[in-house]
């Protein structure tokens, strides 16, 4: 696999098969699974169409690549064994090409045997912690970090506010499986 540059467009090559020429200023560079051989690249076509290749197989978004639109493809990522994909288009996450709810606020994260996604998204006005598309929580503060256990089962994250009903000063609650379990400081 190598990207290739010809007449002002840049060329996805995987085994000697060219992709689309794609439009971009910068280089570009595809993305790679650390296991399974997966490739996977986005770029802008010619008609100004977003585009995914992975694996080979060309998806045409059909969303403009306009400057300042929300409708950009950003964040390709494989999961751990690279079972999966993930990808924003503005703030909608996909998964293996299927879209996830809510409008996601911030990043995503697979769970370390692949089995689960997590994101904050904002749902129906409200933020809410998802898990493979279901609403995990939908307690008040902001979410700082979410992580899976080693074994994927069970899933964190911290949320940062103001939290009077525990009569604490700290600003950090830690959720285990949307139940708040411990109350701290950041050091």
């Amino acid at each position: 696999v190598y990207m290739a540059q010809a007449g002002g467009r840049q060329f996805l090559i995987i085994d000697g098969a060219e992709s689309t020429g794609f439009q971009s200023a910068m280089p570009m560079a595809p993305c790679l699974a650390t296991v399974g051989n997966r490739i996977g690249l986005i770029g802008t076509a010619p008609n100004n169409k977003m585009h995914l290749i992975i694996d080979g197989a060309e998806v045409d978004y059909g969303a403009a690549a306009v400057s300042g639109t929300g409708s950009r493809l950003s964040q390709l990522t494989f999961s751990p064994n690279a079972k999966h994909y993930a990808l924003l288009e503005g703030n909608n996450l996909y998964v293996d090409n299927v879209a996830q709810p809510g409008f996601v606020v911030g990043n995503y994260i697979f769970s370390p045997e692949d089995s689960h996604v997590a994101y904050e998204a904002n749902v129906s006005s409200k933020n809410c912690l998802v898990v493979d598309g279901k609403i995990v929580s939908d307690k008040p503060g902001m979410v700082t970090r979410i992580f899976f256990s080693p074994d994927g089962q069970h899933v964190y994250w911290y949320s940062q506010g103001n939290w009077p009903a525990l009569k604490t000063k700290d600003s950090l609650l830690l959720y285990v499986d949307g139940k708040p379990a411990v109350h701290f400081m950041s050091p």
